[in-house]
């Protein structure tokens, strides 16, 4: 029994909670019975012990249809919580319910994400509440096992908010469907994810050595795959999935048109980043030659091994972008510390474009960005793209030592 005064109740802790209502000289209780439906009726008694007297006996002659609150297993097992598998596809009831109530060109929750969450579930917070109610969960509880991930097994404080947010989503579910009332989580001292290290991009002068096409055969091992994938990437901002994805029928001399991204790990295509079901890119007139020149074939994916069948992997393009950094002097350790990856290739791009006085507007139509907010961080400004600032500067100096 819980005793709460007004309506603003608090976890249900046991079968049933009791409070007294604003201008009320009852008690009344409230329980849930085996639909999961809440229920209210009033005692009729004006004490508290008489109150729990009632709803004691009330109980123990069964006259409380009471509901069966699952323990986490059972409830994950009875929502397929995170399941998603080949031959059934997706199982997960709040993937479902979600993803049916979102546009079919860009599904709410995807496959990948589903699959994560699934190694957590079993990996992470099964071992240590299967056995729990949903409505026994307590606060105290989480924040040990928050602490227990973070300072025990070695988790990042960003992973255990991750992990954390995975079972949430649980928990919420639980409330939702009125096997607990509100969801611990809210109430948890929750650990704070420390801000990712910037990523950052080559310059200008690295970039024009990378990319010379008379040093395909000397820094880019001869693979032309590698070179135009990253000469895409360089050029349009293109995410590496959605440079996988491209078939014959996008290419157009002045454009792209990027239709969806590619799931590397299931081999199938994926809904892109994008309001749009299809989002036109303009390219230079070379990177067009080129693609055309190695893709040959009428039809099926340029970028590909098989003369179209099947696209490069992911894998391929990022080891062999990385071999070509240390051909011309960038090497692990340096491309390390400077957090230089294929997604780079999108600061690159966004940054030039920047430096180039193109609207922001134009570019983020480019990048297909939503906000001007990341616009400004993948935007990493130098040095050199300051000297209209220096100009200025000098101007400001030179009227200052004129009217000495």
């Amino acid at each position: 029994m819980l005793d709460i005064k007004g309506l603003n109740m608090a976890r249900l802790r046991q079968n049933y909670i009791l409070f007294r209502k604003k201008g009320s000289k009852y008690f009344h209780y409230t329980y849930y019975d085996v639909n999961g439906l809440r229920h209210e009726k009033s005692t009729g008694c004006t004490t508290k012990s008489d109150a729990v007297s009632f709803c004691d006996h009330q109980l123990k002659t069964k006259k409380l249809d009471l509901g069966r609150i699952p323990t986490l297993k059972q409830f994950v097992e009875e929502r397929h919580f995170y399941e998603w598998t080949d031959q059934d596809g997706c199982l997960c009831q709040y993937a479902l319910s979600k993803n049916q109530r979102a546009n079919p060109d860009r599904p709410a929750v995807q496959r990948n994400y589903i699959e994560r969450c699934k190694r957590v579930l079993d990996i992470y917070i099964l071992p240590t509440f299967k056995n729990c109610k949903l409505d026994q969960i307590q606060i105290d509880e989480l924040e040990n096992w928050m602490d227990r991930l973070h300072l025990k097994e070695g988790l990042a404080s960003k992973t255990v908010l991750n992990y954390s947010s995975v079972f949430k989503i649980i928990l919420e579910e639980a409330v939702r469907l009125n096997y607990a009332i509100t969801n611990p989580f809210y109430h948890a001292r929750a650990y704070s994810g420390v801000p990712r290290r910037r990523r950052d991009c080559l310059d200008l002068e690295e970039a024009q050595v990378l990319m010379n096409p008379r040093t395909i055969e000397e820094v880019w091992n001869g693979n032309p795959i590698n070179y135009l994938a990253s000469l895409v990437a360089m050029a349009t901002g293109l995410r590496q999935g959605e440079i996988i994805a491209l078939q014959k029928c996008d290419l157009h001399p002045d454009h792209l048109d990027i239709r969806a991204s590619w799931d590397i790990r299931h081999h199938t295509f994926t809904p892109g980043k994008t309001k749009d079901s299809v989002a036109p890119i303009a390219i230079p007139r070379y990177v067009y030659e080129q693609l055309s020149a190695f893709a040959t074939w009428n039809t099926g994916f340029i970028l590909s091994y098989t003369c179209g069948e099947t696209p490069v992997t992911g894998n391929r393009l990022t080891d062999g972008l990385y071999k070509a950094l240390d051909k011309i002097g960038i090497q692990g350790k340096e491309r390390t510390e400077r957090n230089i990856v294929f997604h780079s290739w999108r600061i690159f791009c966004n940054s030039y474009l920047r430096t180039q006085n193109i609207s922001d507007a134009k570019i983020r139509a480019e990048t297909r960005h939503i906000s001007r907010r990341m616009t400004d961080h993948y935007t990493v400004w130098r040095a050199e793209n300051f000297a209209e600032v220096r100009e200025a500067q000098e101007a400001l100096v030179m009227k200052l030592i004129s009217a000495i």
